[in-house]
């Protein structure tokens, strides 16, 4: 197995489920995937700041292909200590940490990560550690980089105030979005029995819009975990972690926004992506958008059976769209304003 970049990119590998000696790069051969991450502040040592206690819904550490250097682990228990050398959005530290599991697989985790972030939810890791299985598995040290979303960390003071005075550093972070989209190819990416108006589809899981400090908070820099961009049979493909270019613009007493974006997905698809969105909020929760654009893209390795037929392509489109738990804030919300 070749898990790749962020334990992500080799999932696309058209050899990942064949194992073929020396026929891709195994510098990522493992993956460590946590869902579901809560920690609480932990009054150790006289209430010495930053222990945290810690569980995730579910944890796996791979270190490769043979199934005794896999563990998983449901609800194991860490404990953490950050050591902080930036103590300001986006901080800077060095965790210590051990975890333990009990189910399925009994095993105690030792590791130290360099964490930067959170920032909008986002967070980038290097991690250095040792898995040690109680029973007929391997030990599997580790070295890695590692990136998270919708994963928040809020220091001690943060943690005093009330949810309506923290400061955000996005203007839009949510679990995910998805859109039918009407579009200039030739066949729909559906069935032609199914009964849908669409050609395609666009989801975007965790996007996030991040703000920059300068143009009145207008210029954002974005991404999400996953973009799947379907216009047509032949036409569109899929991004991990896409670099997204934009200017946000409230109108209508801020319950709307206008962005027009840039957006470039480099791997497994090489995709140009632009456009303008225009959402409209609904609640805190839910917001509903319209988007036209243009994108033109070429695929970089065989995406499996499900897309065996996406090319080479050049497409323009208009769709309707839902943001699901996709939070839009308003301006005097955000950090720096």
């Amino acid at each position: 197995m070749n898990a790749g970049l962020f334990g992500i990119y080799g999932y696309f590998n058209r050899n990942y489920d064949r194992k073929i000696v020396g026929s891709e790069s195994k510098v990522f051969a493992g993956a460590i995937h946590r869902l579901g991450i809560l920690e609480k502040r932990l009054r150790w040592f006289n209430d010495d700041p930053d222990w945290t206690l810690g569980t995730h819904y579910y944890e796996s550490i791979i270190g490769d292909r043979d199934p005794l250097n896999q563990l998983t682990g449901i609800a194991p228990i860490y404990i953490r200590k950050r050591f902080f050398f930036k103590e300001s959005i986006p901080y800077v530290a060095v965790t210590p940490a051990i975890g333990f599991s009990l189910f399925p697989d009994p095993y105690v985790n030792i590791s130290v990560s360099g964490d930067l972030g959170s920032i909008g939810g986002l967070n980038l890791r290097t991690y250095l550690g040792v898995a040690i299985p109680f029973g007929a598995k391997n030990m599997i040290p580790y070295a890695g980089l590692g990136t998270s979303f919708l994963d928040f960390l809020n220091r001690v003071p943060e943690t005093e105030k009330e949810w309506k005075y923290h400061e955000h550093s996005g203007w839009q972070i949510g679990m995910a979005s998805v859109m039918g989209a009407l579009s200039s190819a030739d066949k729909p990416f559906f069935d032609p029995n199914t009964n849908t108006p669409f050609k395609g589809i666009i989801a975007r899981i965790a996007p996030v819009t991040l703000f920059l400090p300068i143009a009145n908070n207008k210029l954002t820099i974005g991404t999400s975990m996953f973009n799947l961009l379907l216009f047509g049979q032949r036409e569109g493909g899929i991004g991990v972690l896409p670099i997204r270019l934009g200017y946000w613009q409230n109108i209508i007493s801020q319950d709307a926004s206008i962005e027009p974006f840039l957006e470039y997905n480099y791997y497994p698809t090489n995709m140009v992506h632009m456009g303008v969105k225009a959402a409209f909020r609904v609640s805190n929760q839910i917001n509903a958008f319209l988007q036209a654009g243009y994108s033109s893209g070429s695929q970089l390795t065989n995406l499996g059976s499900d897309f065996r037929n996406l090319g080479d392509f050049d497409i323009y489109y208009i769709g309707i769209g839902i943001g699901l738990y996709d939070r839009l804030f308003y301006r005097d919300e955000l950090r720096y304003d």
